[in-house]
């Protein structure tokens, strides 16, 4: 697992390295897989995480691995303590670490019911880690030290992580405007986040109800809620007269901090 040099501690800068799977897994307990500023409320199936390990056993030239890296950033903490934290690659790390821990098995596809390891064949389809570790420990061994490549980011900000978050690890990706505003750290991003996850009010319930309201649809996938709830506390703000809510609008009330108490 990466580690910053003692000279480099008090420092702010980027990196690139590879990390296993076997470092992943052992150091699972510090590091933070699910931060919810980077969290586009996708949720993987066990048959997404176990199509997904297909890709880590795909080894032949003319079958590269399909796994995009990852982004970590490390954040030097006062006492000297090392927090770090998934930015980007939640669910392809906890998947690895998911199937080492035995929580699901193989699927039966080509690359694992014909997987080689050096010279020879071997079929796991059904296996779990600890199947795999025990009948092949030669082929767990080999899993362990498979490796993702990384992107560290030590010591930045949370505007920098925000940013970087946004238009460097998603620039390619359609992220709506409440997903760019979840990526930043501030109350009211934690406020939204808190209140949309515990659906304690009947306005959350709202899917198609055409007869005491116009059809309303709202997803807490698709981040519906938290734009509902952001664009109410922007109307409380501002007044429901001042240009609305537009995505600027509701913008303005997550960046300027002098609104937290209204």
């Amino acid at each position: 697992m990466f580690k910053i040099a003692k000279e480099l501690l008090s420092t702010t800068f980027a990196t690139r390295t590879d990390i296993t799977l076997g470092e992943l897994l052992f150091n699972k307990l510090i590091i933070d897989f699910s931060p919810e500023e980077y969290q586009r409320f996708f949720r993987a199936s066990v048959r997404w995480q176990r199509a997904l390990m297909v890709s880590f056993f795909t080894n032949s030239p003319d079958e590269p691995i399909l796994i995009p890296e990852i982004a970590l950033r490390y954040q030097v903490k006062d006492d000297g303590s090392v927090h770090i934290e998934v930015m980007d690659g939640c669910q392809r790390t906890t998947t690895a670490i998911n199937f080492m821990l035995g929580l699901f098995v193989l699927p039966n596809k080509p690359a694992i019911s014909g997987f080689e390891l050096d010279g020879k064949v071997y079929n796991l389809v059904g296996m779990s880690f600890k199947d795999i570790k025990i009948k092949y420990p030669d082929v767990a061994t080999w899993l362990e030290n498979r490796t993702i490549h990384c992107q560290i980011y030590v010591n930045i900000s949370d505007a920098h992580a925000a940013h970087v978050f946004v238009n460097v690890l998603n620039n390619s990706n359609a992220l709506t405007d409440q997903e760019k505003r979840n990526a930043t750290r501030s109350f009211l991003a934690r406020f939204v986040r808190k209140i949309s996850r515990t659906q304690s009010h009947d306005l959350f319930e709202l899917e198609a109800n055409e007869v005491d309201c116009k059809k309303v649809k709202v997803s807490h996938k698709k981040m519906g809620v938290d734009q509902m709830i952001a664009e109410l506390a922007t109307m409380m703000v501002f007044g429901p007269h001042d240009l609305g809510t537009t995505s600027s609008k509701v913008d303005n009330l997550y960046e300027d901090e002098r609104f937290i108490k209204k």
